[in-house]
């Protein structure tokens, strides 16, 4: 693992090959092995994996290990054909999210889902992963448009703890 400059002390770099295949650019903290649940923290548009680097400690201080990766199409991701709108669809996105699930050696994660990341983490918990790889899900930001705002909002879960 690499420390990429302005990143704070505990939080490490580096690429995931074969994810979905891409080649997965990601900030992680809270190392050790798959004792530790996964947290995995879902940018929004136009962000990056950058964005998680402050909450990536703290997360790991509570027990976490904690991975925030820069999305298909973002960042220093690299792999994907930005001319396949096709790639980009949400059950796809869904797959590069479950794929770097099963990279990291987890069968299950915490999903913090923010702004573009926030539909994705929830049809990521919700409708892709029959078999209950999506342990809680959380999506602070929702969209800003009122009436889907006012539907996200009634449809939205709190975070619950696994169990």
């Amino acid at each position: 693992m690499s420390r990429y400059p302005g990143l704070p002390e505990g939080v490490g770099s580096r690429f995931i090959d074969g994810v979905n295949g891409l080649r997965v650019y990601i900030l992680e903290a809270g190392h050790g092995g798959s004792e530790r649940p996964l947290v995995l923290l879902l940018h929004g548009f136009p962000e990056l994996a950058y964005s998680w680097r402050k909450i990536g400690v703290p997360l790991a201080d509570a027990g976490f290990r904690v991975v925030a990766p820069d999305q298909r199409g973002y960042g220093r991701t690299t792999g994907s054909d930005i001319t396949d709108l096709a790639s980009f669809r949400t059950d796809n996105l869904a797959r590069d999210a479950l794929s770097l699930i099963s990279a990291l050696g987890y069968d299950r994660a915490h999903l913090v889902g923010h702004d573009f990341g926030s539909p994705r983490g929830r049809v990521d918990s919700h409708t892709t992963w029959h078999s209950c790889r999506c342990t809680t899900s959380w999506m602070p930001t929702p969209p800003c448009r009122k009436p889907w705002r006012r539907t996200y909002l009634h449809r939205s879960s709190e975070p619950r703890a696994p169990g």
